[in-house]
């Protein structure tokens, strides 16, 4: 019934791809090594870019670091955004009954 339920990817382990990342995770998005594994993502699993988020997980740290945090927080936000909007389209496709309707002659 529902086919067009957006879907999205978290790439894990971006640290991993790229030592730089681990260092400072604000080039997440200018590193070319990220980039390509989210190109590859997309070009394997048929989902747009804007819908991979690359990410880094919390593996040895001891402390939290707001520069991971937020990469994570940013892709969380964008799910639950695009799941709000899966759910006013739904909802604003179903019609309302007949009777629900009151013409003014």
């Amino acid at each position: 019934m529902f086919t067009d339920i957006p879907q999205v990817v978290y790439v894990t382990k971006m640290d991993k791809v790229c030592s730089d990342v681990q260092m400072d995770p604000t080039i997440m998005f200018h590193n070319e090594a990220v980039c390509e594994a989210v190109n590859k993502t997309s070009n394997v699993m048929g989902i747009p870019r804007g819908h991979i988020y690359p990410i880094i997980n919390y593996e040895s740290e001891t402390t939290l670091d707001a520069n991971f945090d937020i990469l994570l927080l940013q892709a969380l936000k964008q799910t639950a955004s695009f799941a709000d909007d899966f759910i006013d389209d739904v909802i604003g496709s179903f019609k309302a009954p007949s009777r629900w309707h009151c013409s003014i002659s």
